[in-house]
């Protein structure tokens, strides 16, 4: 029987992919899992930020915080996220690739240009961080909450599946952003270590 043939993978990530510390380790493990089960991986991250982009989002930020009272922030920010949609379709330019696997990428997945058909892989909806993560969101403006939810719906709606790890931000998709319950996958994680311990070792 003919070995299925290998498929060619952009991993879109903003952060480093190989970091183990990047989202609890989930990107550099569904990484190493794509590259032994399913084909080829390109690690397309991570962004370096230009140190002026850096500097204006960190003077935005200083500014809602004096003159608006309230929390603008970077992370979710369309100035910041156009341009890591830029950066990373740039180093997928000329190239083949099957699908690109975007894991925690919503932000800076909203603004690439592609053909290619997109896997979202998620945890979570903007609007469920927005509302559940009350430390990170505090004080949150009407312009920050704007752009996350509209990077999150442009991304979801230019996806060609969306994987999320729980029934709850599945819920999130197809209710909160009107993705088609159809596209919508969940699966759940393993725990993110080389090698599972022995029996005798856990107990």
């Amino acid at each position: 029987m003919q070995a299925a043939p290998r498929r060619k993978i952009a991993y879109y990530t903003i952060n480093d992919p190989l970091d183990k510390r990047s989202w609890s380790g989930i990107t550099y493990y569904l990484g190493k899992t794509l590259q032994q089960s399913i084909g080829d991986v390109e690690y397309l991250g991570p962004v370096p930020i230009p140190w002026a982009l850096d500097k204006a989002c960190r003077a935005l930020q200083k500014t809602s915080r004096l003159l608006l009272r309230s929390e603008w922030i970077p992370k979710y920010s369309l100035l910041k996220n156009v341009y890591a949609a830029w950066y990373l379709g740039r180093k997928m330019k000329g190239k083949h690739y099957d699908f690109v696997m975007a894991p925690s990428a919503a932000p800076e997945l909203a603004y690439l240009r592609t053909n290619v058909p997109i896997v979202y892989f998620g945890d979570a909806t903007y609007k469920i961080y927005s509302e559940t993560y009350a430390k990170e969101f505090a004080n949150l403006g009407a312009i920050s909450r704007w752009e996350g939810n509209h990077l999150e719906n442009k991304s979801l709606h230019k996806s060609r599946f969306v994987i999320l790890t729980s029934n709850w931000a599945a819920n999130s998709a197809i209710h909160d952003y009107q993705v088609p319950a159809a596209d919508v996958e969940v699966m759940l994680l393993g725990a993110n270590i080389e090698q599972a311990p022995e029996r005798s070792i856990i107990h």
